[in-house]
């Protein structure tokens, strides 16, 4: 089992009164390693939440997060740094892109922290496989105001899993596209999820991602119902 979320619960209290607004409530939610899972829910009712959790973003109120059999809920703030670089990876609905930087710079920006000569150029050769695979290779030397939509995002996809996770989470990652790149992106993710092996959770109103994931959730009331 890679992720075992055990009774996750999340609070928030309201500036200038003494309101307490949960969120998420004693969640479970399991996720076998190269599995893929999706989220629905209306807006509001606590996905990103969900999602920050799981990425080590943000802590839970309370409940366990195992991770490989460790609990995350015992880390310090480094850390959980640590674990968020080397293990999971993520796409935002919006790609996020360093403007100044051109697409290879942005991509090996979570390899920085390693700076051994070997480890550079591993990753390196890494980034230039992927971008082949997402057909961006003649784009590397292209800033972001230079790319497309869909080419923006197929460059944050990379970058997510340019460490080569265990897991990436996708957070409405075709909210910004068209339909024909949205397809195109949602069939880019779940065939790299077979040949890359990491496993996925998407927060999504995409409809075809429904028929394509191994397991489907509806967030509801602060808990993760089957469908």
């Amino acid at each position: 089992m890679l992720l075992n979320l055990e009774k996750i619960s999340k609070s928030f209290n309201i500036p200038g009164s003494d309101r307490v607004i949960t969120v998420l409530n004693d969640l479970d939610l399991m996720l076998e390693g190269g599995k893929t899972t999706a989220i629905f829910g209306p807006s509001g009712s606590g996905k990103s939440t969900l999602l920050n959790i799981i990425s080590a973003l943000d802590r839970p109120t309370s409940g366990k997060i195992n991770f490989n059999n460790s609990d995350l809920t015992t880390y310090d703030d480094n850390a959980l740094s640590d674990f968020r670089n080397k293990q999971i990876g993520i796409v935002f609905q919006q790609h996020h892109l360093l403007p100044q930087l051109n697409l290879l710079e942005n991509i090996l920006l979570p390899t920085l922290p390693d700076v051994s000569r070997a480890s550079i150029e591993a990753k390196r050769e890494r980034a230039m496989k992927l971008l082949n695979r997402v057909g961006l290779t003649e784009r590397i030397f292209h800033y972001p105001s230079e790319l497309s939509g869909g080419e923006k995002q197929r460059c944050a996809v990379v970058r997510a899993l340019i460490n080569t996770p265990s897991l990436l989470l996708a957070d409405e990652p075709t909210g910004s596209l068209d339909q024909n790149a949205a397809v195109g992106l949602i069939d880019l993710l779940l065939e790299l999820n077979s040949e890359e092996q990491v496993a996925m959770i998407f927060v999504t109103h995409d409809e075809p991602l429904m028929k394509s994931v191994s397991d489907k959730y509806r967030l509801i009331s602060g808990e993760l119902v089957k469908l």
